[in-house]
């Protein structure tokens, strides 16, 4: 739907198509397949496209109220994406 509703209008570049599917299959196998293991580096750059996904989609937004500041530090190499007391999103 996002495809068809998003990306095929214009609204996003299509590559954001392809960088949500892959999340959430990522989404998907940490949560159903008990065998599946993910390095830090993964989760790290998983969590680097949701960054850019987030900004790319909260361009679309029309006011500022509706807008979170996500916070790029995994992306950059300054976090942990695995530091439970870090606060990545705030409104």
């Amino acid at each position: 739907m996002f495809g068809l509703h998003i990306v095929q209008p214009g609204l996003v570049e299509g590559h954001w198509g392809s960088t949500i599917g892959q999340l959430s299959a990522l989404r998907m196998a940490a949560d159903y397949d008990v065998e599946v293991v993910f390095a830090e580096a993964d989760a790290a750059n998983a969590y680097a496209q949701s960054v850019g996904f987030i900004n790319r989609i909260h361009a679309l937004l029309p006011t500022p109220s509706h807008q979170i500041v996500c916070d790029s530090r995994v992306a950059d190499g300054r976090g942990s994406s695995l530091d439970p007391s870090a606060r990545w999103c705030q409104n």
